[in-house]
This record gives C-alpha cells, structure tokens and sequence, in this order.
C-alpha cells in the first residue's frame, strides 16, 4: 500500500456512479495522483481536508483510506458481498467442471476467472480495513 502525505492542495474534475467516484486527479504535497477512484462514502472525507496536511492510503490507483488533519484515520467498509460472489462463482466453476467434463472446463473456467476478478477487487478495496484505529465509513454516501 502506497501512502503520500502533505498539504491536499486540489481535488480535480470528478466523476460518480452509485458506489464509486473516479478522480481526473489529486494534487497533494506538490505530488499529482492521476486517475485516483474511491468510494462515495471517503468523497466526503477529501473534500472537507481541502487546504489540510493529510495522508492519503492508496491500494493502486483506488483510495482505500486516509488519515484526517484531526488525527483520525477514515478507511471503505469491507466488501464482504464481493467475496461471497467470488466464492459462488467458484463453487459454480468448479461443480460445472466436474459435471461437465470436458467441456465444463470452459464454463469453469471462465467462472473462475470471474470468481478470481472479484476476489482481487475485493482485498484491494479491504486493505485499509488493516489500517490500526481506522473508523470505516460506509462505501455508499446515502
């Protein structure tokens, strides 16, 4: 996980659909993040550190977390859904292999590429969950 600290100086033109806001850019302590996505739940949180010496916790280009001018640290509730679906689809590509075999092997397969998508996304989006004292904020703002 990659952490860049100072002074959040813009927050450029912004983009949301109903669980995520995608950002053209974050210019924090002279440093310019491109392309940084977040939940609509942290959106808040960076806007209201405008001006603030903050830290940002970023997993790639998503925000996972960030630590407020106040000392607090505000992280994206866990994505607990994502890995139950990555766990079906799994049970799903591994039943249809073996029932199917071998042309099962292409369903499972794909299923467990799937399954393997999902997993990623959701450990990438849980680890700031492993901040220490982090308060998760709900991933949706409403």
């Amino acid at each position: 996980m990659k952490t860049v600290s100072g002074v959040l100086q813009t927050v450029g033109e912004s983009r949301s659909n109903k669980s995520q806001v995608y950002y053209s850019y974050i210019e924090i302590g002279g440093e310019m993040l491109k392309k940084v996505v977040t939940f609509r739940g942290l959106n808040g949180k960076l806007r209201a550190e405008l001006g603030n010496h903050i830290t940002l916790y970023l997993n790639g280009d998503f925000l996972v977390a960030l630590e407020a001018s106040n000392g607090k640290t505000y992280c994206t509730e866990k994505a607990s859904s994502q890995m139950t679906k990555a766990v079906i689809f799994l049970i799903a590509g591994i039943i249809l292999t073996i029932v199917l075999f071998p042309a099962g092997i292409l369903f499972g397969g794909i299923l467990g590429f799937v399954a393997l998508m999902l997993w990623s996304g959701a450990s990438r989006v849980n680890s700031g969950s492993s901040i220490p004292g982090a308060i998760e904020v709900p991933r949706d703002s409403f």
